[in-house]
């Protein structure tokens, strides 16, 4: 089908490395696309969690966690800035997919959701393009097909697919910019956590966690349910193990994957069906590959 080719393009990264609103962007200009209503847009994305280190730095103490500790999603969009209240903060050890940054897994999840609607919307309606704009001041501008002749199983299937890579693609982006020296808070630099280890993975579990609970109930208003047992059988699909398990991986790879409260291992992935993950050490040695 052609629809299920999204065209995607980026602009924007205004203020990269300069002065914006906390994870909001411009915080001017976003309130005036608010107010217009542009039809075809999607301004207000879910606000950042605070993520983790898969070690213990001076700058993020390492929290351990294990499945049980992993409770109800809550997705957050809007204005919010308060506790996620879904649960703690912290980095989980799965056999089958490595360190998983909790909260890059629920931002993943709730990106999927989030570009989730208005591309199903554009596909229902036969609109071509979509303008989403996501938690750095980013602009991504989406051309899909016509697919108003299509069922509506297939129109969601295709809408969950599309906004699976293009959360991926936002996600990826954040990486992106932060080892670039991007400020989220105007203030600090992200650049030392930007693609640690566990960055790709926690956000392909979160992407397919996202797509699975769309799939199960897609009824928007019930996604924190669907989410929180997609996510659930996620973890059991990789194994995810007990908090003092991890505690032993995250000592097994110290002075190779991490030191000096840095991470000495770099993943990049860009979730592109054919291309090999990789990964190389801060003096450019290749360590692994995955396809």
């Amino acid at each position: 089908m052609a629809l299920g080719l999204a065209v995607v393009t980026l602009t924007g990264l205004t203020g990269l490395g300069g002065c914006v609103y906390p994870t909001r962007g411009a915080f001017w200009g976003r309130m005036s696309d608010q107010l217009r209503g542009n039809p075809g847009e999607a301004l207000d994305p879910p606000r950042l969690r605070m993520g983790a280190m898969p070690f213990d730095a001076w700058y993020s103490p390492l929290i351990l966690l294990g499945p049980s500790d992993v409770t109800e999603h809550r997705y957050r969009q809007g204005w919010w800035v308060g506790p996620a209240g879904d649960s703690p903060r912290g980095i989980l050890y799965a056999r089958r997919a490595g360190f998983l940054d909790l909260a890059h897994t629920r931002n993943a999840m709730d990106l999927t959701r989030f570009v989730y609607t208005p591309v199903l919307k554009a596909i229902e309606s036969g609109r071509g393009a979509v303008r989403l704009m996501s938690v750095e001041p980013d602009v991504y501008h989406v051309r899909l097909a016509d697919g108003q002749e299509l069922s509506p199983v297939l129109q969601r299937e295709l809408a969950r697919k599309i906004a699976g890579r293009i959360a991926y693609l936002m996600t990826t982006w954040h990486e992106v910019a932060t080892w670039h020296g991007y400020k989220g808070a105007g203030v600090f630099t992200e650049r030392p956590s930007a693609f640690s280890y566990d960055d790709a993975a926690s956000h392909m579990v979160g992407v397919a966690a996202a797509m699975d609970a769309l799939e199960q109930e897609p009824r928007l208003n019930r996604f924190n349910a669907a989410a929180t047992a997609a996510l659930a059988r996620q973890l059991v699909l990789l194994e995810a193990l007990p908090g003092e398990v991890a505690a032993k991986r995250v000592n097994a790879v110290k002075g190779r994957w991490w030191a000096n409260s840095l991470p000495q291992l770099r993943v990049v992935h860009l979730g592109l069906p054919d291309e090999t993950l990789w990964a190389r050490t801060l003096d450019d040695v290749e360590v692994a590959t995955w396809t």
